[in-house]
Parts: C-alpha cells; structure tokens; sequence
C-alpha cells in the first residue's frame, strides 16, 4: 500500500516549509559567501550571484512543483523519472541514492555536525565519528516512531537555525562600526576568479531545495508548490541577508580572505563567545540538514519497494501513522556503514568528502534527466510555463554536471561504477518479479479450477 493511503497527510504548509529551509540551509552558509566573494566584482556581483541562484532554483521549483502535481505521492524524483525513462532509469537512480547519494550525503552531514560537536566537547580520537553515530542513530529512531516526532524535530531544529543566523545577521548589522575592520593580514587582494565558479558554489548552497518533492504525498492538500517556491524565497533572503552582514562586517577583501566569515565576523564584534555561538549554530545546521534528509530518502526507498513485488518489504508500513520503518532501516544501516568506513578506514571525514565529490556527477546527470522528464511532461500537456523551467533546470544541471566532471575528472568513474553495479540487481529483481507473478498466476488459476469443479 502506497504510503499516502496509510496515512493521512499531516505536513501543514509550516512543517513542508521547515523541512525544506532545514535541509537547505546548512553549514555552507558559514563558509561560502568567501569562496563567493573571491569570484565576483564588488558588493553587487556578490549579492547578484545569490539572486540569480535564487531565481534558477525557483525554476527548478516550479519544474517540481508541475512534476509533483502530475506525479503526486512520495517518489518524488523516483516517480519522475519512472514516468519519463522507465523503470530501469528509475531503479538505477534509487538504487544509487541508497548506496551512496543519498546515504553519502547524510554521512557527510552527519560528521560535519561531528566536527563542530567535537569542538564544543572532545571526546576521544574518534570524536567526529562518534557524534555521527549517535546522530544518525538517534535520528533514525525518532524518525521510527513516526511523521509527528519527525516533524516536531525538524520544526524545532529549523526554528532554531534560522533564529539563530537571524541574531547573525542582526550583529553584523547593528554591532559594527561605520569602518569596517582590517582584513586579516593572510589576505592578498587579487583579480576576480571565473563568475562561473562562484555560480557553482551559489547553487551547491542552496542544494537540497529539490527534496520537497519526497514528502508531496505527507502534505496537507498537496501543496508541494507553495512549499518549494515559499522556501525558495526564504533560503535567498537568509542568504543574502547573510552575505550583506559578512560583507558590512568585514569588508568584501576580509570576506573573500576569510576561512569562516561567520566566526571571524562574531570574533571581530563579540570576542570568543561569539566564536562558540557560531559553532553550536553550525552543529545545530546539520542537525537540522541530516534529520530532514532522512525523512525524504526514505521515501524513494518506500517507493522503490511499492513498485517491485520482490522488495515489497521495503514499500511495507507499520503503525498507524504508516512508517516506512524498513526503509528507514536500510538507509540508517547503510549511513552507518559509510561512517564507521570513513571513520576508522582512514583520517575521517577528507577521503570521505572526496568520495562524496567524485559521486556527484552521477547525482546532477540523474538532475538532469528529471529535467528532461519535465520537457517531455511540458510537452505531453502542451504548457510553456513547464518547458521554460525545465530548459532552465536542465541547464543548470548540465552546467553543474559539467563543472563536477571537471573536478572529479578519472574520479567520476567512481560514481559511473556505482550506478552501473545496479544492473545486475535489476536483472535479478526483474527475475524475481516474474517468477512471484508466475507463481501468482498458478495460485490463481488453481483456485479457478477448484471452483470449477465444485461448481
């Protein structure tokens, strides 16, 4: 049974909200804006950069927002791309979300809020990892219990990360004096780098906008629109309220020079305290970000299930809120997995990251596929708004697939490799499909034969 049938819709436009700025505003907030800077002309190329990335997400969040209408439930890109390119597309795309995309992110996420946990409170030479663990276990099973813990948490968890960039922005506005401070004596003013680069930070910022579409099937009313473009608005204020506060604060060469300009800047203005605020901020960020994406990735993974008989455990739901508890499970495992490989396989989260890098450009050629299924669902229901999107969202994806093969280069094989190690268990999973329909079909034409004869 499809999760929308065993459980009534109980996200209000607020919790789709929540979910989405929680899961998009993450700790890149506190580190970007400089690599920004460092590739635009002046205030007005910086705080251009961020609108037009707003402005192309929004076109990516209409294209989703059609796609959801037309495709409503909690496959999200899943359901997509079935639609669009088959089952065997879409089974590639889950199956590479489970292994690694998905689950990749979420251990990343998971050990960023481990670092800056460990800067709060140290606890061993595995600190990092160990406050991963607990975090995604913990996660997980307030996730079990159901969509109500779920979304209390991640309401109190975005309440509080937007609160707390809010009192930020605020310092930065209200405390700094009519000169701004000396850049930091590293800093070597220098020509703009490539616009094109700062557009590839700009968007990796605002990455997770597209997640909305896994919980269109929780929503009240199915107003998956309203929830991607009223996001979309938020995250671009906060941002560029951000990005005005950092640049006021320490100027546009101390914000270009700065590893982190959101603790340099409450350094400059609040001493030390400031510093650790920025931290237990940053911790609470991926919180926030690690708990939403384990509420969206189940639901590719329910999906998944629903539509093969063979996985049906995965696509099963227990309790009356319908938890898709098994698929929580194999993603927490599977997350798991990847935090204890990357934590005592090596020095913690740098290979990891590199792993998780090399992966994306099988994560934006998905993208762009969705955009591609957009313009075919543009075209079937002859709507212009839709194909203007798309083709928008289709080149941004393609740009991004570009710039990330250029970064991984022989890396990207990696990903290639991973996707293409789902063939042979589709070709099983077909197998299996067949052989449970054959057996159906005996059973059912035993039972007719019985019935004959009675008769």
């Amino acid at each position: 049974m499809a999760m929308q049938e065993a459980n009534r819709p109980s996200l209000s436009l607020l919790d789709g909200i929540c979910m989405t700025v929680g899961l998009v505003v993450g700790v890149g907030i506190f580190r970007t804006p400089a690599l920004v800077a460092q590739h635009t002309e002046g205030i007005w190329g910086l705080l251009g950069a961020w609108v037009i990335g707003a402005l192309i997400v929004g076109c990516g969040a209409h294209c989703y927002a059609n796609l959801a209408r037309a495709h409503p439930g909690n496959g999200g890109e899943y359901s997509y791309l079935n639609a669009g390119f088959g089952r065997l597309v879409s089974f590639l795309f889950c199956w590479s979300r489970v292994a690694v995309l998905q689950t990749g992110s979420l251990a990343a996420t998971a050990f960023v809020f481990g670092d800056y946990a460990s800067q709060l409170r140290h606890i061993g030479a595995h600190s990092a990892m160990v406050y991963a663990l607990a975090a995604v276990g913990l996660l997980t099973l307030v996730n079990l219990r159901g969509l109500d813990p779920a979304r209390w948490t991640q309401n109190v968890l975005t309440f509080a990360k937007v609160g707390g960039i809010g009192l930020i922005v605020a310092v930065g506005l209200l405390l700094v004096g009519r000169s701004a401070p000396e850049p930091p004596e590293s800093v070597v003013p220098g020509p703009a780098g490539p616009f094109g680069l700062a557009m590839v930070f700009v968007l990796y910022t605002f990455g997770g906008w597209n997640e909305a579409a896994y919980i269109a099937g929780d929503l009240r009313r199915r107003n998956v629109g309203w929830v991607l473009g009223l996001s979309t608005l938020l995250v671009g204020l906060i941002y560029l309220a951000a990005n005005i506060a950092y640049a006021r604060a320490l100027g546009l060469e101390g914000l270009s020079g700065s590893d982190a300009p959101a603790a340099d800047m409450m350094r400059a203005l609040t001493g030390e305290v400031g510093v650790l605020f920025v931290v237990a901020l940053a911790a609470i960020a991926a919180l926030g970000s690690a708990n939403a994406t384990i509420v969206t990735g189940s639901r590719s993974i329910h999906a998944l299930g629903s539509d093969h008989p063979c996985l049906c455990a995965l696509g099963s739901t227990r309790g009356k809120g319908g938890v898709p508890a098994n698929a929580y499970l194999l993603q927490g495992a599977v997350t798991l997995a990847l935090i204890l490989l990357a934590g005592l396989a090596g020095n913690g989260t740098p290979g990891f990251d590199v792993a998780v890098a090399y992966t994306a450009p099988a994560f934006w050629a998905f993208m762009l596929l969705v955009a591609l299924a957009g313009l075919k669902q543009a075209r079937k229901a002859r709507r212009k708004g839709l194909a203007a999107s798309s083709i928008v969202l289709g080149a941004m994806c393609g740009y991004m697939l570009h710039s990330s093969l250029a970064y991984a280069g022989l890396g990207a094989l990696l990903g290639a490799a991973i996707v293409l190690a789902g063939l042979p268990l589709y070709a099983w999973v077909r197998h299996r499909n067949r052989a449970l329909a054959a057996q159906e079909s005996s059973w059912s034409a035993g039972l007719a034969h019985q019935e004959h004869n009675r008769c």
